[in-house]
């Protein structure tokens, strides 16, 4: 080995359950094995070459063996953080690690479904969590009428119409079911009232009674696992929302006009070109045998709509 080498099989051997770092080490390990699967550049706090190290799969076993004997000792001593191992490098599926699921997290699962199966069947009594928003004038109706129209205008298509930063991205949002499985999976505070979301991040209603008693609309809202404050302002009401998302759909059906017509050129152009062959030495000044016409206008740029009220 060499002395870079020897240095990091000493690091491995005091982050082992038998090492001097204590249950900390397995974290290190973790990120030392990163740079073993060539996703980090560093290892221990210090910038490493792989291409430099002869040893380099010896030290990746023995860093993988140190994570397997954590895993081992966190089941015996700490089953919770058994399961914070395994389920980080199941998130992580590049370190190819391939634990069993603990049995005390099979476990737990096991028993939380339970209680939300129950929790489910308590609150179905009450209807749909729509039904709750009728205490809030035009909040069911305004909100009926956006999922409406959210089945037929992906978000994809509403985002150039919205004033939000890059980072707060609805492109891949997807709808909630109007039920509370649905709400208690997404696990969201009582004053936020999801309905599409993806990745950790959501859009829906922020529900404050006092917005309600002075007759002040619901506000739409973006939530962001990453930001803080959490809420970022989308849509001062559902109409407001109904309007932005009618008119993503008409530029839509717009642009589908235009690619139809487009195309049917283009089809047009062809059927000129098997009429009249190119034959090579013509010349066709006029343009009479032309081929199919330049791509029509260039999609209109979209422009942001900010809420100006």
């Amino acid at each position: 080995m060499t002395k870079v080498e020897e240095w990091i099989a000493a690091r491995i051997a005091e982050c082992s359950p038998s090492g001097t770092r204590g249950d900390v080490g397995a974290g290190e390990l973790v990120r030392a094995l990163g740079f073993f699967r060539g996703d980090a550049r560093q290892i221990f706090g210090m910038m490493g070459n792989r291409t430099q190290m002869p040893e380099l799969a010896t030290l990746q076993a023995a860093c993988e063996a140190a994570i397997r004997g954590w895993y081992d000792e966190f089941g015996r001593t700490a089953p919770a953080l058994q399961a914070d191992l395994y389920e980080f490098c199941e998130r992580n599926p590049r370190l190819a690690l391939d634990l069993a699921e603990p049995s005390w997290l099979t476990e737990q699962r096991a028993k939380v479904g339970a209680l939300e199966i129950e929790r489910d069947a308590k609150l179905s009594q009450y209807g749909c969590p729509s039904d709750a928003l009728s205490v809030w004038p035009g909040l069911q109706e305004g909100l009926s009428e956006l999922r409406a129209l959210g089945a037929r205008v992906s978000f994809e298509a509403v985002m150039p119409h919205v004033g939000l930063p890059r980072e707060l991205d609805m492109s891949n949002f997807e709808w909630y079911a109007d039920d509370w499985a649905s709400i208690g999976e997404a696990r969201f505070e009582p004053a936020f009232y999801p309905i599409a979301g993806a990745d950790g991040d959501a859009f829906g209603l922020l529900i404050d009674m006092s917005l309600a008693s002075q007759g002040i609309p619901a506000p739409l809202v973006y939530y962001f696992h990453e930001h803080d404050p959490v809420y970022t302002w989308v849509f001062e009401s559902c109409a407001t929302a109904v309007e932005v998302f009618t008119s993503a759909a008409e530029k839509q059906a717009k642009r589908r006009g235009m690619g139809g017509s487009q195309a049917r050129g283009r089809d047009d152009a062809s059927r000129r070109d098997e009429r009249f062959p190119r034959t090579k030495g013509i010349t066709d000044p006029h343009g009479i045998m032309a081929s199919a016409p330049p791509d029509g206008p260039k999609r209109a740029g979209g422009g942001r709509v900010r809420e100006s009220r």
